[in-house]
């Protein structure tokens, strides 16, 4: 059996051959993939020191990054934030020569919209209460921030999902019609309840919570699942548990587990403020029996792809690739953000 060391590895900072990458962490990490996996890879972790080879940075919890006082060791950017749009900040992050590579939950399909220099999402929900185009935000033609982009790399997991998963539950066990989920004072949701306020099945009301893995023995117990906002770990919840899920359009999301293709019949998007919902609750339960078997067949699909080692490999290789001196993702000429 091969050796899972990664030995005969040159081009360090050192310039010698090494069998251990030493990686320094700065900030905490929500997934707890992060490190059990890193001694099986032949990856050493410890708090940062000027010896580390790799630097794996918290963009989220970190301290400022100029407080590192860096000399020129590889970052690789760990960003665990709910959005697929770039704040300025991690643009300007992303410029620095020294980092390699960004690690995110999500991203676009359309490599344009990192262009518009606005939350996207957020954006569009606004112009709907405008009554205006959702597509009016200005693209700017950046060659530094589009070199800042093709560093990103979609493959975070949304949320720790494991030992939570219970497995497939028949919708004639599940006693919740519409599960909705969403802020207590949002607007979008006050227009929700609006909607649903002739509904004659049985309707339960949740605020986003914070412990998403809280959300699957809930879901799991409901037929349709309803959600305000932009994508969260709520979407990948709702489809694992076997769900039938509505919420505003966000097909140009995309992530590692993709639940956001418009082709999936387990997802039916809506108007922003949810001016057609009704109908849209009366025409699935019209068919309920087909949406159930997509939503089975989506859900077995997701459960046999989650996988914490796929994305501990891609992680791992990363490490290597900045350890060896190996060129920065921002260096190719590549369109697209990096995913897999």
């Amino acid at each position: 059996m091969a050796s899972n060391k990664i030995t005969s590895f040159r081009g360090l900072r050192s310039g010698t051959t090494k069998e251990i990458i030493s990686i320094g962490f700065v900030g905490d990490f929500s997934s707890r993939h992060f490190r059990p996996h890193l001694k099986w890879w032949g990856l050493e972790s410890s708090v940062y020191s000027r010896a580390a080879d790799v630097i794996v940075y918290s963009y989220d919890t970190g301290p400022p990054f100029e407080d590192l006082e860096n000399r020129g060791t590889p970052v690789v950017v760990v960003d665990e934030s709910n959005t697929p749009s770039l704040s300025a900040d991690l643009v300007r992050l992303l410029r620095r020569p020294e980092v390699h590579v960004c690690f995110r939950k999500y991203g676009f399909r359309d490599p344009k919209s990192y262009f518009r220099r606005c939350q996207y999402y957020e954006g569009v929900y606004e112009s709907a209460m405008l009554h205006s185009p959702p597509d009016h935000f200005p693209i700017i033609d950046d060659d530094p921030m589009g070199n800042a982009i093709r560093k990103v790399r979609v493959s975070l997991p949304a949320c720790d999902l494991e030992e939570e998963l219970a497995g497939w539950v028949p919708y004639r066990e599940r006693s919740i019609d519409v599960l909705c989920i969403g802020e207590h004072h949002n607007d979008q949701t006050a227009e929700l309840r609006r909607c649903l306020s002739d509904f004659p099945g049985t309707v339960k009301w949740l605020n986003c919570p914070t412990e998403y893995q809280d959300l699957i023995p809930i879901m799991s117990d409901a037929k349709l699942v309803v959600s305000t906002g932009t994508p969260s770990p709520v979407d990948l919840c709702a489809t694992v548990s076997g769900c039938v899920h509505i919420k505003p359009e966000c097909s140009n999301v995309y992530a590692t587990l993709d639940v956001y293709r418009a082709s999936r019949l387990c997802i039916r998007y809506c108007d922003p403020l949810f001016a057609e919902l009704s109908d849209t609750v009366s025409a699935i339960y019209a068919n309920l029996g087909v949406y159930e078997q997509e939503a089975r067949t989506n859900s077995l699909s997701l459960l046999a792809r989650q996988d914490a080692e796929l994305w501990a490999i891609d992680f791992r290789d990363a490490c290597v690739s900045a350890a060896s001196g190996l060129h920065r993702l921002g260096d190719h000429t590549d369109p697209l953000p990096m995913g897999r």
